[in-house]
């Protein structure tokens, strides 16, 4: 089995647009080849997404609702923890035996959203690496990637932007 996690979107050309990603190609394209291949994605609740949704339901039959897929993975592979984020409304981590939400917070001066996601992933493996507890990580994640999204870009331009989370939580 082969685990492919990934954007599928429109590519997007002048006078055409075609269903793409570089993750979903390579899953595709395996697929077509007969792997078993098992791909993880999201897509926007508007009509590009229902457009690839009818795709995928007409090409690899019907989808799985989220919480079954999430309990398959579980069960199926190694899976230690699984975050879903879902921008403006906030982001979830899933245990083999808990589940914990988090709301997002609204950026008090939000200059742009570029790296609010890595920012994101990069706390929470921090967290899961520390042994945080759950709520923890999620809300350390979710304050880090809005204080991300109140700079200029992903990446701040002093170290000092890290002290009061470092000072904060046990980082060793």
């Amino acid at each position: 089995m082969i685990l492919v996690i990934g954007e599928i979107l429109f590519d997007q050309f002048p006078d055409y647009r075609k269903l793409g990603g570089a993750p979903f190609n390579f899953a595709f394209h395996l697929v077509q080849f007969g792997l078993p291949v098992r791909f993880i994605s999201r897509v926007g609740a508007d009509q590009p997404g229902e457009e690839i949704f009818n795709f995928l339901r007409a090409t690899i039959g019907q989808r799985q609702a989220p919480e079954q897929f999430i309990d398959h993975l579980f069960e199926r592979y190694s899976i230690e923890l699984i975050a879903l984020t879902r921008g403006g409304e906030g982001s979830e981590l899933f245990l083999p035996q808990a589940h914990y939400t988090v709301e997002s917070p609204k950026a008090p001066r939000l200059v742009d959203t570029v790296g609010a996601g890595d920012a994101y992933a990069a706390m929470l493996a921090i967290g899961h690496m520390q042994k945080w507890h759950p709520k923890d990580i999620l809300d350390t994640a979710t304050e880090f990637a809005c204080k991300i999204c109140e700079i200029e870009g992903a990446i701040p331009q002093s170290k000092n932007f890290y002290s009061m989370f470092m000072e904060s939580k046990d980082f060793n």
